[in-house]
Protein backbone atom coordinates (compact mmCIF):
# COMPACT_ATOMS: atom_id res chain seq x y z
CA UNK A 1 0.00 0.00 0.00
CA UNK A 2 1.32 3.37 -1.08
CA UNK A 3 1.99 6.50 1.50
CA UNK A 4 -1.25 8.18 0.40
CA UNK A 5 -3.85 5.50 0.78
CA UNK A 6 -1.80 4.39 4.22
CA UNK A 7 -2.11 8.36 5.60
CA UNK A 8 -5.98 8.16 4.24
CA UNK A 9 -6.79 5.20 6.08
CA UNK A 10 -5.27 6.54 9.15
CA UNK A 11 -7.57 9.69 8.58
CA UNK A 12 -11.07 7.10 7.61
CA UNK A 13 -10.10 5.60 10.96
CA UNK A 14 -10.46 9.02 12.33
CA UNK A 15 -13.08 10.24 10.89
CA UNK A 16 -16.15 9.82 13.27
CA UNK A 17 -19.30 9.48 10.91
CA UNK A 18 -21.47 6.40 11.23
CA UNK A 19 -20.30 5.55 7.55
CA UNK A 20 -16.98 6.15 8.18
CA UNK A 21 -17.03 3.31 11.07
CA UNK A 22 -18.69 0.89 9.30
CA UNK A 23 -16.55 1.11 6.29
CA UNK A 24 -12.77 0.83 8.51
CA UNK A 25 -14.55 -1.69 10.83
CA UNK A 26 -14.73 -4.01 7.29
CA UNK A 27 -11.25 -2.77 6.09
CA UNK A 28 -9.76 -3.80 9.10
CA UNK A 29 -10.94 -6.98 8.85
CA UNK A 30 -9.77 -7.53 5.01
CA UNK A 31 -6.54 -6.57 6.61
CA UNK A 32 -6.43 -9.46 8.96
CA UNK A 33 -8.00 -12.01 6.47
CA UNK A 34 -5.20 -10.83 3.95
CA UNK A 35 -2.06 -11.26 6.61
CA UNK A 36 -4.02 -14.68 7.78
CA UNK A 37 -3.35 -15.74 3.70
CA UNK A 38 0.01 -14.65 4.22
CA UNK A 39 1.07 -15.97 7.09
CA UNK A 40 -0.49 -19.52 6.48
CA UNK A 41 1.43 -19.78 3.28
CA UNK A 42 4.50 -18.80 4.43
CA UNK A 43 6.08 -22.67 4.08
CA UNK A 44 4.16 -23.14 0.70
CA UNK A 45 5.74 -23.34 -2.28
CA UNK A 46 2.58 -22.40 -4.12
CA UNK A 47 1.55 -18.98 -2.22
CA UNK A 48 -1.94 -17.55 -2.98
CA UNK A 49 -2.51 -13.50 -3.47
CA UNK A 50 -4.80 -11.96 -1.11
CA UNK A 51 -6.09 -9.65 -3.64
CA UNK A 52 -7.01 -12.80 -5.62
CA UNK A 53 -8.12 -14.86 -2.68
CA UNK A 54 -10.63 -11.77 -1.33
CA UNK A 55 -11.72 -10.88 -4.93
CA UNK A 56 -15.17 -12.07 -4.13
CA UNK A 57 -15.57 -10.23 -0.89
CA UNK A 58 -14.60 -7.25 -1.64
CA UNK A 59 -16.77 -7.37 -5.14
CA UNK A 60 -19.97 -7.50 -2.13
CA UNK A 61 -18.16 -4.85 -0.28
CA UNK A 62 -18.04 -2.46 -3.14
CA UNK A 63 -21.77 -2.69 -3.04
CA UNK A 64 -22.12 -2.69 0.37
CA UNK A 65 -20.97 0.67 0.50
CA UNK A 66 -22.55 2.52 -1.99
CA UNK A 67 -25.90 1.22 -0.52
CA UNK A 68 -24.85 2.34 2.67
CA UNK A 69 -24.21 5.56 1.37
CA UNK A 70 -27.34 5.94 -0.44
CA UNK A 71 -29.09 5.07 2.69
CA UNK A 72 -27.29 7.79 4.76
CA UNK A 73 -28.47 10.27 1.95
CA UNK A 74 -32.23 8.74 2.44
CA UNK A 75 -32.02 9.06 6.49
CA UNK A 76 -31.24 12.82 5.62
CA UNK A 77 -33.52 13.26 3.64
CA UNK A 78 -36.03 11.61 6.02
CA UNK A 79 -34.74 14.27 8.55
CA UNK A 80 -35.34 17.22 6.47
CA UNK A 81 -38.93 16.15 5.27
CA UNK A 82 -39.79 15.62 9.21
CA UNK A 83 -38.52 19.13 9.92
CA UNK A 84 -39.86 20.73 7.19
CA UNK A 85 -43.36 19.29 8.14
CA UNK A 86 -42.79 20.46 11.81
CA UNK A 87 -42.00 24.19 10.46
CA UNK A 88 -44.82 24.50 8.35
CA UNK A 89 -47.21 22.84 11.12
CA UNK A 90 -46.32 25.75 13.12
CA UNK A 91 -46.55 28.33 10.51
CA UNK A 92 -49.89 27.26 9.28
CA UNK A 93 -50.84 27.53 13.45
CA UNK A 94 -50.41 31.80 13.37
CA UNK A 95 -50.84 32.38 9.32
CA UNK A 96 -51.31 36.15 10.80
CA UNK A 97 -47.58 36.11 11.93
CA UNK A 98 -46.74 35.42 8.45
CA UNK A 99 -48.84 38.16 6.91
CA UNK A 100 -46.98 40.56 9.59
CA UNK A 101 -43.65 39.81 8.13
CA UNK A 102 -44.38 39.91 4.67
CA UNK A 103 -45.68 43.96 5.69
CA UNK A 104 -42.69 44.33 7.52
CA UNK A 105 -40.84 43.75 4.87
CA UNK A 106 -42.69 45.19 2.24
CA UNK A 107 -42.07 48.58 4.35
CA UNK A 108 -38.60 47.88 5.09
CA UNK A 109 -37.64 48.47 1.39
CA UNK A 110 -40.06 50.75 0.31
CA UNK A 111 -38.10 54.02 1.28
CA UNK A 112 -34.91 52.63 0.22
CA UNK A 113 -32.79 53.58 -2.51
CA UNK A 114 -31.67 51.21 -5.39
CA UNK A 115 -28.07 51.77 -4.13
CA UNK A 116 -28.93 51.00 -0.49
CA UNK A 117 -30.43 47.78 -1.51
CA UNK A 118 -27.47 46.51 -3.55
CA UNK A 119 -25.21 47.57 -0.68
CA UNK A 120 -27.27 44.93 1.55
CA UNK A 121 -27.34 42.58 -0.99
CA UNK A 122 -23.58 43.30 -1.64
CA UNK A 123 -22.87 42.82 2.25
CA UNK A 124 -24.60 39.79 2.35
CA UNK A 125 -23.09 37.84 -0.02
CA UNK A 126 -20.16 38.95 1.57
CA UNK A 127 -21.00 37.72 4.90
CA UNK A 128 -21.14 34.30 5.60
CA UNK A 129 -22.93 34.32 9.02
CA UNK A 130 -25.39 36.82 7.68
CA UNK A 131 -28.99 35.52 7.29
CA UNK A 132 -31.99 36.81 5.59
CA UNK A 133 -35.88 36.49 5.84
CA UNK A 134 -37.83 34.79 2.60
CA UNK A 135 -39.76 38.00 2.56
CA UNK A 136 -36.74 40.58 2.75
CA UNK A 137 -35.28 38.06 -0.05
CA UNK A 138 -37.79 38.40 -2.41
CA UNK A 139 -37.96 41.96 -1.70
CA UNK A 140 -34.37 42.23 -2.29
CA UNK A 141 -34.38 39.74 -5.73
CA UNK A 142 -37.47 42.40 -7.05
CA UNK A 143 -35.58 45.24 -6.22
CA UNK A 144 -32.27 44.03 -8.19
CA UNK A 145 -34.25 42.93 -10.88
CA UNK A 146 -36.39 46.13 -11.36
CA UNK A 147 -32.51 48.20 -11.23
CA UNK A 148 -30.71 46.17 -13.65
CA UNK A 149 -28.20 44.67 -11.33
CA UNK A 150 -27.76 41.18 -12.56
CA UNK A 151 -24.93 40.31 -11.35
CA UNK A 152 -25.55 41.00 -7.83
CA UNK A 153 -29.09 39.04 -8.34
CA UNK A 154 -26.96 36.36 -9.43
CA UNK A 155 -25.02 36.95 -6.47
CA UNK A 156 -27.15 36.44 -3.72
CA UNK A 157 -29.23 34.07 -5.35
CA UNK A 158 -25.78 31.68 -4.91
CA UNK A 159 -25.64 32.77 -1.93
CA UNK A 160 -29.03 32.37 -0.39
CA UNK A 161 -29.45 28.93 -1.99
CA UNK A 162 -25.94 27.83 -0.19
CA UNK A 163 -27.14 29.49 2.88
CA UNK A 164 -30.92 28.06 2.90
CA UNK A 165 -32.61 30.89 2.49
CA UNK A 166 -36.07 30.03 1.46
CA UNK A 167 -35.39 26.85 3.68
CA UNK A 168 -35.66 28.26 6.87
CA UNK A 169 -36.90 24.91 8.61
CA UNK A 170 -33.02 24.67 7.47
CA UNK A 171 -31.41 27.70 7.93
CA UNK A 172 -32.39 27.63 11.68
CA UNK A 173 -31.31 24.82 12.50
CA UNK A 174 -26.87 24.61 12.32
CA UNK A 175 -26.98 20.76 13.05
CA UNK A 176 -29.71 19.80 10.12
CA UNK A 177 -27.47 22.43 8.21
CA UNK A 178 -24.62 20.82 8.52
CA UNK A 179 -26.67 17.39 8.17
CA UNK A 180 -27.69 18.48 4.48
CA UNK A 181 -24.14 19.71 3.50
CA UNK A 182 -23.08 16.02 4.18
CA UNK A 183 -25.74 14.63 2.33
CA UNK A 184 -25.09 16.88 -0.89
CA UNK A 185 -21.66 15.93 -0.57
CA UNK A 186 -22.30 12.15 -0.18
CA UNK A 187 -24.50 12.46 -3.49
CA UNK A 188 -21.62 13.37 -5.33
CA UNK A 189 -19.50 10.36 -4.69
CA UNK A 190 -19.83 7.20 -7.37
CA UNK A 191 -19.88 2.91 -6.78
CA UNK A 192 -17.82 2.43 -3.21
CA UNK A 193 -16.06 6.17 -2.59
CA UNK A 194 -15.68 7.40 0.51
CA UNK A 195 -15.14 11.25 1.29
CA UNK A 196 -11.93 11.26 3.67
CA UNK A 197 -10.60 15.08 5.01
CA UNK A 198 -7.44 15.55 6.73
CA UNK A 199 -7.22 16.68 10.21
CA UNK A 200 -7.34 20.33 9.46
CA UNK A 201 -9.83 20.01 6.54
CA UNK A 202 -8.05 21.64 4.34
CA UNK A 203 -8.53 18.64 1.74
CA UNK A 204 -10.48 16.08 0.99
CA UNK A 205 -10.40 13.32 -1.07
CA UNK A 206 -12.78 11.08 -2.75
CA UNK A 207 -11.38 7.33 -2.95
CA UNK A 208 -13.04 3.86 -3.71
CA UNK A 209 -12.73 2.11 0.04
CA UNK A 210 -11.92 -1.09 -1.61
CA UNK A 211 -8.47 0.84 -2.41
CA UNK A 212 -7.65 1.37 0.87
CA UNK A 213 -7.16 -2.14 1.70
CA UNK A 214 -3.88 -3.64 2.64
CA UNK A 215 -3.24 -6.97 1.28
CA UNK A 216 0.52 -6.72 2.70
CA UNK A 217 -0.78 -7.29 5.98
CA UNK A 218 1.08 -4.56 7.26
CA UNK A 219 -1.85 -2.78 8.74
CA UNK A 220 -3.38 -5.85 10.56
CA UNK A 221 -3.43 -6.42 14.08
CA UNK A 222 -3.60 -10.06 13.37
CA UNK A 223 -1.59 -12.27 16.28
CA UNK A 224 1.74 -13.85 14.40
Amino acid sequence: MDTLRQMLRVELDQQGDHLSKIVSAQLQKFDQQAAAIIREDADKIQKRNPQDALGEEVSIFRGAVAAARADVIKGIAWETDKARAAYEKNRDRKPELELAQLRRSENKFKGLGDEEITAMATDYVNDNTATISTPDLNEVRARLRSSGADIELALLNEAAEARHAERPWIAGNAALAELVAYGADLATLKGDEMRIKDPNGSQAFAEPASNLIDYTGSLASVPG
